[in-house]
């Protein structure tokens, strides 16, 4: 009995239910077969990567003579210019520094004129003449001797034969004596010297159109470099230097 009424509840259950299945069943979308491609290579051709390794002769290739001579000539030809850029940039550095140099030289020794002279000997004369010139030490060596201003009356001093009698009042003998000193003098800073001489050879006379003149060719510091000069540049002098000269010349006598 109990299983009869199990099979009716059964039955009728599923009666119930087919409807609905049967619904889910016409909108289930229908399934393709999968077909599995497989890509064939084409016949005649070979693989179309290779799985051999590849080599580069190129890098590997000694080059031959005349790309070695040719490789040679060209570095050559990159050194010779680099050498001479550095050859020009060395020497425009050494002139714009000597230029500089010369153009502090002539701020520490301005140019001398007749009207500078004339003034600075007889008209105007500087109460600060004594100021030294360049170096403020009190040092005496060879290469350092002390920094004494020149004395603008040494260009006044009657030390020729032609004048030695002049008086200082006649004004004659001293245009003779600034003509003289103009037109011989060197620039003043190429005779005035923090280096002391430690050496001199006078050579001359040497004739001139109103003085005698002699040239002195002296040693300095202790390098022993030499310097010329005449006697047209002894009132340009550091006049220490003048006396180390008078007292050599002594000595020598």
């Amino acid at each position: 009995m109990d299983s009869m009424l199990t099979i009716t509840v059964r039955k009728h259950l599923f009666e119930k239910v087919r409807p609905f299945l049967a619904m889910l069943h016409r909108n289930e979308p229908p399934k393709s077969p999968v077909k599995q491609i497989v890509q064939k290579e084409p016949k005649g051709k070979g693989k179309l990567i290779n799985d051999e390794p590849i080599f580069d002769n190129d890098e590997d290739e000694e080059p031959n003579e005349a790309e070695f001579k040719r490789r040679k000539a060209r570095d050559a030809e990159l050194n010779e210019n680099q050498r001479i850029i550095r050859e020009a940039e060395e020497k425009e550095r050494v002139e714009r520094e000597a230029q500089d140099t010369l153009q502090s030289k002539q701020l520490l020794f301005p140019k001398w004129t007749m009207k500078r002279i004339q003034n600075d000997t007889v008209n105007l004369l500087s109460q600060y003449w004594l100021e030294p010139t360049v170096s403020f030490e009190f040092q005496n060596t060879q290469d350092s001797q002390l920094d004494l201003p020149i004395i603008p009356k040494a260009f006044r001093f009657r030390v020729s034969v032609k004048v030695v009698n002049v008086p200082l009042l006649e004004i004659s003998a001293d245009q003779m004596l600034f003509t003289f000193y103009l037109k011989h003098i060197k620039p003043q800073y190429e005779t005035w010297s923090l280096s002391k001489i430690t050496g001199v050879k006078v050579t001359g006379p040497i004739e001139t159109d109103n003085f005698p003149n002699a040239k002195f060719k002296v040693a300095r510091g202790s390098t022993s470099q030499v310097y010329e000069f005449t006697h047209a540049d002894l009132p340009c002098l550091n006049p220490n230097d003048g006396s180390v000269l008078y007292n050599m010349l002594l000595r020598e006598k």
